[in-house]
């Protein structure tokens, strides 16, 4: 049957829990830090004892020295002064936003940054309004007079011309002189 609660109700997990339980509280009543100095342990900080399983009484004993249980009526215990590291939580919700801490003082201004890359062309700009008309310039000099052109060709024989209208009748002319005898 599964335990609502998620834990395991093993016999032997809730026999050691008790054990360090009742080894805290009477480490606290006999004077704290001096029970934990006097307490042996190896030296990844590991601790031993032996539980017995009749009265539930705890003997710290020096697993170094070679100190054992006695089979029969103890069970060898051991735990670290620190425990094993769990498992990592679940996040929690976001907590309230604080309030605004005072402006901090101004850093030193940082070292030049690098070069940056040259930019893109940028597009042409519209062309501008035609300015006004300036002043007529004075006259230039003349200039000097070029060479003679060579002869240009003949050219081709003009269309013949329309017939001209008729002339007015001439004036009768003289009289001949008469002809000789002969």
């Amino acid at each position: 049957m599964l335990d609502p609660m998620g834990l395991h109700t093993n016999r032997r997990r809730l026999s050691r829990a008790a054990v360090v339980t009742a080894v805290g509280a009477l480490t606290l009543a006999a004077g704290g830090a001096v029970g934990f100095a006097a307490i042996p342990s190896a030296p990844g900080g590991e601790i031993s004892g032996c539980y017995s399983k009749s009265s539930g009484a705890l003997r710290v004993i020096d697993a170094q020295k070679n100190e054992k249980c006695d089979s029969k009526s103890e069970l060898l215990i051991t735990w670290n002064q620190k425990g094993q590291k769990g498992d990592t939580g679940a996040t929690g919700a976001t907590g309230a936003t604080g309030l605004q801490g005072p402006q901090g003082l101004t850093g030193d201004t940082g070292a030049t940054g690098a070069k940056g890359d040259d930019g893109k062309a940028g597009k042409d700009g519209k062309d501008g309004a035609v300015g006004p008309q300036g002043p007529q310039g004075d006259t230039g000099a003349t200039g000097a007079q070029g060479e003679t052109g060579a002869a240009g060709a003949d050219g081709a024989d003009g269309a013949t011309g329309a017939t001209g209208a008729q002339g007015e009748t001439g004036a009768a002319g003289a009289d001949g002189a008469d002809g000789a005898t002969g």
